[in-house]
């Protein structure tokens, strides 16, 4: 049996630790030969070390690789080190791309929860300032662009409600404690295999379109879609076409780790930008959602008491 490059390259990688004497790290380099469980002695390999048996498995390894590297080519140890280089900054990027999609969700939930509890309150008071500036206009025509002020204040209020109910729809998961947790690791997983920033450049159209289909269906909570996004994701249907030489697969290697490198380093300056919006800072000061809006209310109502009596007040 003839081994693929990638599993070839693991199983070096793993005799060499097991060489090495470092089992802990050799037993964690194992569970990633998983994927290939279905290969009997690579199933074999993983019982052994799962049974502490670390003399067997390197034998084993040693003689899988015996066989089946014969007409296998030889894997350049640069390649092998910027496979994993892309692999650890692929995962990164995911985790940054995961948490910013993540925070995004928890703040629109923020806003629809002080839509819903705060907005007629704010509509109302919008509506008394306008007729209290309408008044004060009508007495002192140097009051009329506080009255132009106040009408236009409502008026931007009103469209935003209803942009805000349409918005706000989008964040009532209807899941439970378990496939919201379930939903949030599976996109996870699966924004390592289709960002379009990890992929091979053939690749990166194709894995555009499946990533805004998984943060859409993120964002609505569609766990089904995500499973299924998810699950074609992991088929490896991004994976790159085998290079005509090894100095191809080392170039390619390279500039996808720049791009995905650079791509990094924007996610975490994104995802710090949304951590220090006012929103998100208002959110983190008031972890207390309902105590924070009841307080929020209370003071709404005596601004809502005070304009009403003064348009009483100014009554001809």
């Amino acid at each position: 049996m003839t081994l693929p490059p990638e599993l070839t390259s693991r199983l070096q990688a793993l005799k060499a630790l097991l060489d090495l004497g470092d089992v802990e790290l050799a037993s964690s380099a194992a569970d990633r030969l998983q994927a290939h469980r279905e290969i009997g002695s690579i199933a074999q390999i993983i019982d052994y070390f799962s049974t502490h048996r670390y003399a067997e498995a390197g034998r084993l390894i040693t003689n899988v690789l015996s066989e089946g590297t014969r007409l296998v080519r030889w894997t350049d140890p640069e390649i092998m080190l910027l496979e994993a280089e892309l692999e650890r900054l692929s995962s990164d990027l995911a985790e940054a791309e995961a948490e910013q999609v993540e925070l995004a969700h928890q703040i629109a939930r923020f806003h629809a929860a002080h839509h819903q509890t705060l907005g007629a309150r704010l509509e109302k008071l919008l509506r008394l300032r306008v007729l209290l500036r309408e008044r004060e206009a009508s007495a002192d025509p140097a009051k009329a662009a506080d009255y132009a002020q106040a009408q236009q204040d409502y008026e931007s209020f009103q469209q935003d409600s209803a942009f805000r109910e349409e918005e706000d729809a989008r964040t009532k998961w209807e899941l439970s404690e378990d496939e919201q947790q379930e939903l949030k690791r599976l996109f996870r997983k699966a924004s390592k295999k289709c960002h379009p920033d990890v992929v091979p450049p053939d690749h990166q159209a194709a894995a555009a379109a499946m990533f805004r289909d998984l943060s859409e269906s993120y964002e609505k909570g569609d766990l089904v879609r995500v499973q299924q996004i998810a699950a074609q994701a992991e088929a490896g249907i991004f994976t790159a076409s085998d290079m005509a030489t090894a100095a191809d697969q080392k170039a390619s290697l390279q500039a996808r780790v720049q791009v995905v490198r650079a791509a990094l380093e924007k996610a975490r300056a994104d995802l710090a930008a949304v951590q220090q919006s006012a929103a998100c800072r208002v959110m983190s000061q008031h972890p207390d959602w309902d105590a924070y809006f009841q307080s929020q209310a209370t003071k709404l109502d005596q601004e809502i008491k005070r304009l009403a009596d003064a348009i009483e007040g100014s009554k001809p």
